[in-house]
């Protein structure tokens, strides 16, 4: 997906991963990462894990 907006010309792309003790999410931080590393500037202010929060 990131290469997808990367291709359309997107620059300011942002991840939520979801609780990151959470099997996959690490990985899924890791991969958005490492495809930004191919020539664009990471922004920390960027990613952000999301938390659960119980019924309203």
């Amino acid at each position: 997906m990131v290469r997808h907006l990367l291709s359309l010309g997107r620059r300011r792309i942002g991840v939520v991963t979801g609780p990151l003790d959470t099997p996959g999410r690490v990985e899924r931080l890791a991969g958005y990462k490492e495809v930004l590393t191919d020539g664009v500037e990471i922004d920390d202010g960027s990613s952000c894990p999301a938390t659960t929060a119980g019924p309203a």
